[in-house]
């Protein structure tokens, strides 16, 4: 059963930008609506458009900002302005229209939470010198995404339903699944870097794995399958790089992140534009 439309515009405010209406805001994006004559099927996208282009004043929006009646005003003002002017004639793309510049400092912060299992946006603010903990920092966030991304991989999900021709699912290991194991095979995930003597080694969340030489660099992320041998040193059967993943399935898991600081494209816009 649909929701109401006072429901709806609320859960799409508040669902991607955690914005919070009141009874006046509603009432004026229903007045919209119904000044446009929006077909039931298009009332969420709608809805969706003003909230990114709300959401785009004054840069990066408040995690908890309250939508003021009178910048709700002025944004719909603009958006009815843009539509009638020359932006796009005869076919032709508008680049300015499309085009942004984005300030680094103004884009908002997020860090990969392993105990929501999502991203989380920090409250730090970003200066120009980093520190050697944030270096740590944005190299975990990187392994957790990476990592999460190879666990969704189907080679990798254990399947509900198994039949006889199907393969057994892959699964990674960490290095402190190494210790006292020595003679058996594993498959891990980590970045490759050197150790105070010079070794290359393997480097992931619970420790580092010394490997045997091959032909990818220092700072990669990378899978190793291996045997783990008694002067516990894994020697490399096979490397290569973490499988990709489409944009389609990122999406659904991540589209309402803002990571720009400019508000989040629609499933529409993307087919519009092609990115699939």
């Amino acid at each position: 059963m649909d929701l109401p439309r006072q429901q709806l515009i609320a859960k799409v405010f508040f669902t991607k930008y955690k914005n919070t209406l009141g009874p006046q805001v509603i009432a004026f994006i229903e007045d919209i609506l119904e000044k446009h004559n929006i077909l039931d099927e298009n009332v969420a996208e709608s809805i969706e458009h003003l909230a990114k282009e709300y959401n785009r004043q004054d840069g990066p929006s408040d995690a908890e900002m309250v939508v003021r009646l009178d910048v709700l005003e002025r944004v719909y003002e603009a958006m009815q302005n843009a539509q009638s002017g020359t932006g796009e004639q005869n076919g032709v793309l508008d680049v300015e229209s499309h085009l942004q510049f984005i300030d680094a400092f103004e884009m908002p912060s997020w860090h990969w939470s392993v105990e929501r299992n999502g991203f989380e946006r920090s409250a730090s603010k970003l200066t120009l010198s980093g520190s050697a903990e944030s270096r740590v920092l944005a190299l975990r966030d990187r392994f957790s995404v990476i990592k999460q991304a190879v666990l969704r991989n189907e080679n990798f999900s254990p399947r509900p339903f198994r039949t006889v021709n199907q393969e057994t699912t892959l699964k990674l290991s960490s290095t402190k699944d190494l210790l006292g194991r020595a003679g058996l095979e594993f498959l891990l995930l980590g970045m490759l870097m050197r150790n105070q003597e010079g070794h290359l080694c393997l480097e992931d969340l619970d420790g580092i794995a010394h490997t045997s030489e091959g032909f990818f660099f220092e700072g990669c992320f990378v899978l190793i399958e291996g045997i783990y041998n008694d002067e516990e040193i894994i020697s490399v059967n096979a490397i290569g790089h973490p499988p990709c993943e489409r944009r389609v399935q990122t999406r659904s898991l991540y589209g309402h992140v803002d990571f720009l600081g400019r508000g989040v494209t629609s499933v529409l816009e993307d087919v519009r534009f092609h990115f699939v």
